[in-house]
């Protein structure tokens, strides 16, 4: 009896370790979970930040170098139209007070007791000077200097596409499915695990030599080349080095012909050699 006590006890206690053992591993992968929600939200905030810093600086350094443009062409028209219209008066100004200097001259004529007949004449002969008036432009002819925006035509647009900018994603809307060894190559399937409706779908499948399993972008060192694009769900990626492990990511497009997120990396190797390799070994 007392053995049957210390081995039911005995297996009781292997039962208990087995199951803290399960629960170990459950809580590291919930901590995993908890950490890549929390690092994920962290990137995301950051790269809102930034791309929205960025494109404020864009725009308002757009604003401004149109605003200067616009200043510069009301300038060179100001310019250009008051050009002619300076020289005229310069004109007009000149003969004014020759004309004054004149009228001053022929009141101090009249004033005088005893006429100096001679002065008289040749200040008669000098009334050629009152000929033609100068050209005076009409104000048809001159710039009227105006400026036409908008505004809340502009303002509404540029508020509309912000409101509307960036998208918020709980999950890339495709994920890897499976990845399945293959001679010197991987299988990889994906499929989108949010249903859109799109009857033209494109895919894009990307890989980066060396285990990058972490979703964070900045924080990741995989350097990604494109490996598929097209409208197939799987792709056999080929030449690649048995034992070496590789990581692959997928994306496809949204309605307005935009990437999407990134799906989930995940991490696979083939430890089956090229069927070339499989010959010159044999």
């Amino acid at each position: 009896m007392e053995n049957i006590t210390k081995k039911t006890l005995l297996e009781t206690v292997d039962t208990a370790i087995e199951y803290s053992a399960k629960l170990d591993r459950n809580l590291n992968s919930v901590i995993g979970a908890e950490q890549q929600v929390i690092g994920t939200a962290e990137e995301s905030l950051t790269e809102i930040d930034v791309a929205f810093d960025d494109l404020a600086k864009s725009v308002l350094d757009a604003l401004n170098k149109r605003r200067e443009v616009l200043k510069k062409n009301v300038m060179r028209i100001q310019e250009e139209g008051l050009a002619p219209l300076r020289a005229c008066r310069d004109v007009i100004s000149h003969t004014l007070k020759t004309t004054q200097s004149y009228i001053c001259e022929g009141q101090e004529l009249m004033e005088q007791r005893n006429c100096d007949v001679e002065r008289s004449l040749k200040y008669i002969d000098q009334s050629s000077l009152l000929g033609s008036l100068p050209a005076v432009p009409n104000l048809e002819e001159v710039p009227a200097i105006s400026f036409q925006l908008n505004v809340d035509s502009l303002r509404n647009s540029l508020v509309c596409r912000i409101l509307s900018a960036g998208v918020v994603s709980r999950m890339g809307p495709v994920q890897i499915t499976s990845i399945v060894e293959k001679p010197g190559a991987l299988l990889v399937n994906w499929e989108e695990v949010e249903e859109r409706g799109l009857d033209d779908q494109c895919f894009r499948l990307q890989l980066s030599v060396g285990a990058h399993p972490t979703p964070l972008p900045r924080h990741s060192a995989a350097v990604y080349r494109d490996v598929y694009q097209g409208a197939d769900s799987s792709c056999v990626v080929r030449d690649v080095h048995p034992g070496t492990q590789y990581t692959l990511r997928v994306c496809c497009k949204d309605e307005r012909g935009d990437w999407c997120a990134w799906s989930l990396p995940r991490v696979a190797a083939t430890t089956l050699p090229a069927f070339c390799e499989c010959l010159v070994h044999t």
